[in-house]
């Protein structure tokens, strides 16, 4: 299974990753786009990407990541009367020990989207429109520490509705606890035609510690946001340790025909605290008194 991006400009988004699989780059506009899955069928493939990322910068503050993604439907129009194609199946972003001499291999496809016993696999977090990422796991207040806010000031869950998302955002441990689900988001809109996501691990200061045989350590928490809306905040992922050196990477799989994952404008702690002096507002020039 071969991997890189031959011809593409080390300085460019997609030249951040290796790809392998069938994801490929696909020039947009003045740059370019990571395409997981194209829309043929059956079609999988990987992007990890090529930084590294040590267990200090946890310590430091936490790591931060942030990116673009698409999950859309790609009609054959060769075709007098294409059928329409249902978005799907999903993709999984996850972290990933850089030193294990395996990591850039995929894990199983299908259901689970390249992440399920990826070798070096850390934590994992499935954008899962397929529905089998999850299994047959049912949110609960377990598996759910986010509830459905129902819009009012009751704060009661809202019940789904034919409107409501069909997509579920997963969260699943790696190897050290055999690939268990740690947490499900049930009912979550992944369908529009682009989204920004925003990953961060961080340690609660203020947060019990970790037995971990004769060691103690903290708790890392974990916080997933979509177009800005909270999805997880901050649960506890006990048990945990992040290795020496780490890697982001993103996997997808499409066994039915139109199914199309993009992934665009990824951004680390660095790139992202960068942004923030820009966010903020600029204050209003002041009023010249009127003669």
């Amino acid at each position: 299974m071969g991997c890189g991006a031959s011809g593409i400009d080390k300085w460019s988004f997609a030249g951040r990753f290796a790809i392998a699989g069938d994801t490929a780059i696909q020039e947009r506009g003045p740059g370019n786009i990571v395409v997981l899955t194209d829309g043929t069928c059956p079609a999988s493939g990987i992007a990890t990407a090529t930084k590294t990322f040590d267990n200090n910068e946890m310590v430091r503050g936490g790591l931060a990541f942030k990116f673009k993604f698409g999950i859309g439907s790609w009609k054959d129009l060769s075709l007098d009367d294409p059928p329409e194609v249902v978005p799907g199946d999903g993709f999984c972003m996850c972290l990933v020990d850089a030193n294990h001499p395996e990591h850039m291999s995929p894990g199983d496809y299908g259901g689970g989207l390249g992440y399920d016993n990826r070798p070096g696999a850390i934590i994992g977090i499935g954008f899962d429109l397929g529905g089998k990422f999850g299994g047959d796991v049912v949110a609960t207040d377990v598996t759910r520490p986010m509830r459905c806010d129902s819009g009012d000031d009751t704060g009661d869950e809202a019940e789904p509705t034919d409107n409501t998302g069909r997509g579920r955002l997963v969260v699943k441990a790696g190897a050290w606890r055999d690939f268990q689900i740690l947490g499900v988001e049930s009912h979550v809109a992944l369908e529009l035609p682009v989204m920004q996501a925003l990953v961060k691990f961080e340690f609660d200061d203020a947060g019990e510690l970790d037995s971990t045989g004769d060691a103690f350590q903290k708790i890392p928490l974990l916080t997933v946001s979509l177009d800005e809306h909270t999805i997880f905040d901050k649960i506890p992922l006990p048990g945990l340790s992040f290795p020496d050196s780490m890697k982001v990477s993103f996997s997808a799989c499409s066994p039915t025909t139109g199914n199309r994952h993009t992934l665009m404008d990824l951004k680390d702690n660095e790139e992202i605290s960068k942004e923030e002096p820009a966010r903020k507002k600029k204050p209003h020039p002041k009023r010249m008194p009127k003669e």
